[in-house]
């Protein structure tokens, strides 16, 4: 019987041990690695979206003003409402003035981007703040949150067609 057990090559018990142990390690390491790199891409895909949402906040701002110079309106009609030195706006990108801002609000894809009244709702709300500088000056400060997390754009806009 001794000889049987002899030849006989095999794993002790602990080989299997220290082998299993080595493999769980190694798998929780790639499962927290693959976890942490998911939500990484995940912040930088709702950041990259916020700010390409602050910019167009920017954007539709200035157009406003363009199309007051076009129309031969008072460059800053429509952004400053009776005169008060700083205030608050929601706008989609198809609208022609601003909006009271309502912290409720949130954007929703649509067909055509994110707007107030599109299909899909998401964890997105925008937030444009103007306020007056000099008579030619206005600063524009947008922000975009997300549960947990904001990011935000300020430009200037003059009224340098006068």
């Amino acid at each position: 019987m001794k000889k049987f057990f002899k030849n006989k090559r095999g794993f002790t018990l602990l080989e299997v041990l220290v082998a299993v142990s080595v493999l769980v390690i190694g798998s929780v390491a790639a499962f927290s690695t693959i976890s942490a790199t998911i939500r990484s891409v995940t912040f930088a895909k709702d950041k990259l979206i916020a700010s390409f949402l602050a910019q167009e906040g920017i954007e539709i701002v200035k157009n406003i003003r363009n199309t007051n110079w076009i129309q031969m309106r008072n460059w800053d009609e429509g952004l400053l409402a009776g005169g008060i030195a700083s205030r608050a706006y929601q706008v989609d990108y198809d609208d022609v003035s601003l909006f009271p801002y309502n912290p409720n609000a949130t954007l929703r894809l649509g067909s055509n981007g994110y707007t107030y009244e599109g299909a899909t709702s998401t964890k997105f709300q925008r937030r444009i703040t103007i306020t007056r500088i000099s008579s030619d000056e206005l600063r524009v400060t947008v922000e975009v949150f997300w549960p947990g997390h904001s990011y935000q754009v300020t430009s200037i806009i003059t009224n340098w067609w006068q």
